[in-house]
Formats: C-alpha cells, structure tokens, sequence
C-alpha cells in the first residue's frame, strides 16, 4: 500500500525547524506581555537590544585601528574582537574583550583591552589575521611580524585570561616561525584557520616557489611549534596560475585545508577565482579540480570587468564551499556575489540564479565575511556605499539555495550607519543563533572595533554553524 505525503510534509528538516523555530518565537513574543514581561525584541535583521543595550559594542584602542578585524566567541559567550593598531610605521596586535551581554570586560588587560607587539625590529609592521579563544578563556592571536629582512612571518602571541602576555608560551607570549623551504619574504601569509584538533593553519601564496606562483600553508600545534608532518616541514605547496592571490583560508568538516583567492594581478590583468584545497597531511587534493588540486572558476555570469576575485570563503558540512566574489576596484566599481562550489570543485550552477547570487546594490557592496546558519542558511556581511560618500554596515542573509531569505528584514537585506562616516564589517560569528559581527569604523580622526548583534529567528543553536 502506497501513502500519498503531502508537499508540506516533504520540506528538508533544516526548512521545518527553522519553520518551527520562528513559529515558536512568535508564540513566545505574543505571550510574554500577558506575563507582564515588556522587554523590546527587535525585529529579525535588527539590532538586537540585548546586547549592550542598543546592540552595538565599541573598542577604542589608544591608536587608530587598521586592516581588518577580526572576532571569536569563547564558551562561556564572552566576545573578542580583535584588530591591528597603527600609528607611523608601527603596527601592533590588539584585542577586546566584552561579556556575552556586550558590555567591556574590564578584567581583561587594562580595561577591556590589550595592545601586545612583537617588534623584531624597532616600529615593526606586525598584522594580525585572526583572532581564537581558548577553553580555559585564554587567546591567541595570530597574523605577521616584520622580520629585520623585511619579510613579514607568521606569529603567534596568547594571552592569559586576564589578558596579559602569557608567559608560558614562546618568548614572552610571543612566537615567530623565521624558517620555510623558500625565502620568507617571497611568502605573503594573507589569512589564518583554527582546526577541529586546535591545530592552526597559515595560508598565503609565494612567488618562485616552486614556479611562478603557489598556495602554500603552514601548520602549527597549539604551542605554535611547526606540525613536521604537514607537506614538506609543517609547510605545503601547490602550483597555481601565474599571479595568483591567495584570499583566505577554511577547514573542512573532512580535516582538507581550502584556500581561495584569484588570479591575475589587480588593476593590469583580467581574473578568475581560484580555489586550491590540501589533504589534511598537507597534499594536494587530487578529487579537486582535474587531479591538480585546484579551480579556476570560469564563466561567471554579470562578470565585472576585470572579471571576478574570489574573496572570503566558509566550508558546508557535505564538502561544498560557499565563496563570496569582489571585484577590481582599479577597474570597475564596487560589485560582490556569492557562488557555491561543490566537493569536487565544480561550480553549481542550480544556487541562485545560474550559480550566482548577484550582489550588485545602490552604490555598490563588498562581502567580506560569511558563516552557515545551523539550519542551512547563509549569513554574509560587508559594507554598503553611502549615497554619497562613506559606508555603512552591510548584512545578507540567503536560504541554502541561494536565494534570499525575505524573513531577514523583509528581503534578506539590512543596511547599518553605526556612524556618520564610514563603517565595514569583516568578520561573522554566531552567538546563540543570533549573527555577531565585527568590524571597524571612522570615528572622527580615528578608527574603532566595533562588534554589533542582531536579532534572529533562529533561536535554538545546535552547536553546528560555522564560520571561517
């Protein structure tokens, strides 16, 4: 006997339980002024006024901040946001601790913050990429210190719980990798992962090494001593296109170490994205593209000209990578786009509209983050042009198949001004469902962190989202 189930009954369960999961808030939301409860909540996209009251957090280093910025989440919900700080030649690591409520932890360094340098030579360039909190609330940061070559290497610096230099770990709580197969300053580091294991992966390209262009990573263990097991010495290689730039960097759920970035050189060639993924013993992926390890993604359609440039990437749980494109600002205006690319590097061509999700908006948007939702749903953030000048926050939040999810303010959009003059976000992380974001604004003649929070319907976390 055959029973006919019907359609409503076929929706995957991600769909059904974000279904449920917004049913319930509704319900919650209705009953809770019959309880004499009458808190705000905000509307799903909107920031969230449970977190440091009106859902915006400030870090205000000594010095203007500069780069990026970058954020993580420790296991008891408290925040870091972490940035390089800048003033001359001289840049420094820096980081900011708040509560998971938002407000400053003033137990960390000297009133919620920390500016630590490594300075291998006077008024170094040290840079950081990424930012990690331990499981005993200690953090490390990772990025680049300016060696007295001139190369910029890979460094490590933690700090203990309290925020200060943690004196059990390297040298002072700092730590240099100064070795590599190749000359260091051949090797540009451009983006840094944390594995499942608490390993942790440097990513970058390297010129003549070997060819003319290659992917290279670097493992180390928690301690940042060089895992010697990975590639060749803890580093590992992979030939790329000529001029290839490396972007950022992702593990995935099977341990490979993906990076993605394009190719050509910005202003003088035309570019394709390029993705390159590494077993996790540091070899190339021979299931990756045709057995070389590596995609070039062609034939994108609304190509800008110059073509498009792969930019930040977040790993699915099935393999597949969701990439979120930039275009040549030397050559076209500001344009973004996200792709998804399946586990043998194929592009799928069924997300969105013919494989893309076209970002194109007003004045023009950068993505330079995204994370998955529990559920399946994509997060993207970056910044959005102002009508005239300056930029404001840019939040997108799409179903798994692309689309946008018209839930998230009404369209799957939403526009922040955190500040009358310029604000961009770079990082994404989830906080109890809820989309935590960081990034860095213009405030007055200075630059600050920032980590806003906004309200979402998905209010029960499964311990599953991800983010780079």
């Amino acid at each position: 006997m055959s029973i006919d189930v019907p359609a409503c009954c076929k929706r995957s369960r991600a769909t059904m339980r974000s279904a449920i999961s917004a049913y319930v808030l509704r319900v919650a939301c209705a009953l809770l002024p019959s309880f004499g409860i009458t808190s705000a909540f905000a509307a799903d996209g909107a920031l969230d006024p449970g977190f440091s009251s009106d859902g915006l957090a400030w870090a205000t280093w000594p010095r203007p901040a500069t780069g990026t910025a970058r954020i993580a989440l420790g296991a008891d919900g408290r925040i870091v946001v972490a940035a390089t700080v800048a003033d001359a030649a001289n840049r420094d690591f820096a980081a900011a601790r708040f509560s998971r409520e938002g407000a400053v932890d003033t137990a960390f360094g000297f009133l919620g913050l920390r500016t630590v340098g490594i300075d291998l030579v006077a008024e170094g360039r040290d840079t950081l990429l990424g930012a990690f909190v331990l499981a005993d609330s200690r953090t490390m940061l990772l990025g680049t210190a300016q060696a007295p070559d001139g190369a910029a290497i890979p460094a490590l610096v933690r700090l203990t719980a309290a925020g200060n230099a943690d004196a059990s770990f390297g040298s002072d709580g700092r730590r240099v990798i100064g070795t590599a197969p190749w000359p260091l300053p051949d090797v540009s580091i451009a983006a840094v992962a944390r594995q499942a294991d608490g390993y942790y992966v440097f990513a970058g390209h390297c010129r003549n090494c070997p060819g003319d262009r290659a992917a290279v990573a670097l493992r180390v263990d928690a301690e940042g001593i060089v895992d010697a097991s990975f590639g060749d010495g803890g580093w590992a290689s992979l030939a790329l296109p000529p001029a290839t730039h490396v972007e950022d960097v992702a593990i995935d759920p099977q341990g490979r170490v993906v990076l993605a970035g394009y190719e050509g050189d910005p202003a003088n060639d035309d570019h394709n994205p390029v993705i390159a993924r590494f077993l996790p013993d540091g070899s190339a992926d021979p299931t990756f593209g045709a057995g070389i390890g590596y995609v070039r993604l062609t034939g994108i359609a609304d190509a800008p000209v110059g073509g498009w440039m792969g930019h930040a990437l977040v790993p699915d749980r099935d393999g597949s990578l969701l990439l979120a494109l930039a275009t040549d600002e030397d050559r076209d205006s500001l344009r973004a786009g996200i792709v998804r690319v399946r586990s043998n590097g194929t592009r799928d061509t069924g997300f969105a509209a013919a494989g893309l999700r076209l970002l194109d908006l007003e004045n023009g948007a950068t993505i330079d983050a995204l994370a998955l939702q529990g559920d399946g749903r994509i997060l993207a953030a970056g910044s959005i042009n102002h009508t005239g000048s300056g930029r404001d926050v840019l939040v997108a939040r799409l179903r798994a198949d692309g689309n946008f999810d018209s839930s998230f303010d009404g369209n799957g959009l939403v526009r922040h001004a955190l500040d009358a003059q310029t604000d961009r976000a770079f990082a994404l992380a989830l906080s109890d469902g809820r989309p935590l974001i960081a990034g860095l604004a213009q405030r007055g003649d200075s630059w600050d962190g920032f980590a806003i929070r906004l309200s979402a319907d998905l209010i029960f976390a499964d311990g599953l989202d991800r983010a780079p």
